[in-house]
């Protein structure tokens, strides 16, 4: 099957990738879940905090939606470059001042 098949039934799943448990990303997830965690532990523990308790899902939530658009805008702009980087290599006529050895 060629790439374009693969997309079509479906097998092809760019947001589905595996991260090595020491990568730097794992770490930053890590200290991400661990301090929300402790905000949240520490503001359950506060009387009368649930505004607080809102206002902080609120913004974790916020930036979620965030990343998630950020990495959607990234993949279109490396698609665009990359048709690019085909069109020249392909379409585009080659005006090089090197030639091949005939």
């Amino acid at each position: 099957m060629n790439i374009i098949e693969e997309l079509y039934h479906g097998n092809i799943h760019t947001n589905e990738k595996c991260f090595s448990r020491s990568s730097h990303y794992t770490k930053f997830v890590a200290i991400v879940s661990e301090n929300e965690e402790k905000i949240t532990e520490f503001l359950q523990a506060l009387p009368n905090s649930e505004q607080e308790q809102h206002l902080l899902s609120q913004m974790m939530n916020a930036q979620s939606e965030i990343n998630l658009f950020e990495g959607r805008e990234k993949f279109i702009e490396g698609f665009r470059l990359g048709a690019r980087f085909v069109l020249d290599t392909f379409v585009v006529p080659q005006q090089s001042v090197i030639r091949d050895i005939e």
